[in-house]
């Protein structure tokens, strides 16, 4: 299964886990999503159900991704060096 850069697009309080706000994009975002704390793009499966949206067992609270944005967090938004990262974090808007 092949997996798709999506930004993640939060409407009102935001929810991470929802893959509705979610957008996948048509390549990677690394020149558009810079260092930070608030998560950008995430690197997952596609949805057979919600078009053009995420797994939703991909960005489940117990998933490696939501490990991923944690430990980038943790990082304060560098990624850890990893053959191919599956998040980004920017700043806050």
């Amino acid at each position: 299964m092949s997996r798709y850069w999506y930004f993640y697009n939060p409407v009102g309080a935001g929810n991470e886990a929802d893959p509705t706000q979610y957008v996948k994009l048509s390549n990677d975002p690394v020149g558009n999503c810079t260092n930070g704390q608030a998560l950008c793009a995430i690197y997952a499966h596609r949805s057979s159900t919600l078009s053009g949206k995420p797994l939703a067992s991909d960005i489940s609270t117990t998933s490696t991704i939501f490990d991923y944005i944690a430990e980038s967090r943790a990082n304060f938004g560098v990624p850890t060096p990893t053959n191919k990262p599956f998040v980004y974090l920017r700043q806050p808007v």
